[in-house]
């Protein structure tokens, strides 16, 4: 803390002063005493101040913004895996496994197409004739 910056009081005669700096008043035989709370400082030292303030915190602002800038751009996407359909699955979805289990196909177009029921008939012979000797084999 600093001592009181004292001011004379324009128009009193009884020898009144301020404290510019915390208001507490006094006289010029009796002057405010002990630290002051708020001392008093020029304008031009206030400014100075305030425009060193605002040039830090603009600074530490740019600081922020540029590694939020750099965090945005490094977020790698993620890959997107393409059917022959036009569909895009993002890589670590269940439409990209379910391509990767079914030859590349997705869901819809594996979905479109229809299905054929596997034979277990021996080509030349018919499906009745097949039954017939399996029940007679047992």
């Amino acid at each position: 803390m600093s001592k009181h910056s004292n001011e004379a009081v324009e128009g009193d005669d009884g020898g009144l002063v301020i404290c510019r700096g915390c208001k507490t008043r006094g006289t010029y035989a009796e002057p405010p005493s002990g630290e002051c709370p708020a001392p008093y400082k020029p304008e031009r030292v206030l400014l100075a101040e305030s425009l060193a303030r605002e040039k830090a915190l603009q600074l530490h602002l740019n600081a922020a913004d540029q590694r939020i800038d750099e965090l945005t751009q490094s977020k790698a996407e993620p890959e997107t895996v393409w059917c022959a359909c036009g569909d895009g699955h993002a890589a670590n979805s269940y439409g990209a496994g379910f391509m990767a289990a079914n030859s590349g196909v997705c869901e819809n177009c594996d979905a479109a197409k229809p299905r054929v029921e596997s034979s277990h008939e021996i080509p030349g012979t018919s499906g009745m004739r097949l039954n017939m000797l399996a029940t007679q084999g047992e």
